[in-house]
């Protein structure tokens, strides 16, 4: 029989059916961990994934509620991957990771924001990046 609870980093059990949660779809492991960390201290469920075969096996382990999607396009599948993402989680939110020589024409209407790739080497980048994520999780849709 599955659990949808985990333990979070402090112990307490996390409940992703019934907590908001966001999947993180990239194949830059250090970006995305250092994010996930940084979500999680403000108490937003992750979901880590660096392809969407893995990003598959794990929701249909813990069944989550997803609120939120972010995408990097050049992960190989993740574009049709988020769009059936976004008819199952009607109000589901896309954000796309770029780059400079980047762009994905195929999700760019579905985007409402972007983090910008690895070339951006600020050391406030994972804070901004997680203050913005944090921002819109805690604002819903009307239709949510």
């Amino acid at each position: 029989r599955r659990s949808s609870f985990v333990r979070s980093r402090a112990g307490n059990p996390v409940n992703f059916r019934t907590m908001d949660s966001i999947l993180i779809i990239d194949r830059e492991l250090g970006f995305m961990w250092a994010l996930a960390q940084q979500l999680q201290a403000r108490g937003i469920v992750v979901i880590p994934s660096s392809s969407v075969g893995e990003a598959k096996k794990v929701l249909a382990a813990v069944r989550p509620h997803l609120s939120l999607i972010i995408i990097n396009c050049r992960c190989r599948g993740v574009c049709g991957f988020a769009q059936q993402l976004r008819k199952k989680y009607f109000a589901l939110r896309t954000i796309g990771i770029v780059s400079r020589r980047f762009r994905c024409r195929e999700c760019a209407r579905y985007l409402m924001a972007t983090l910008n790739d690895p070339e951006d080497r600020h050391p406030e980048r994972v804070a901004k990046c997680a203050e913005l994520v944090s921002i819109l999780v805690a604002h819903k849709p009307l239709l949510q």
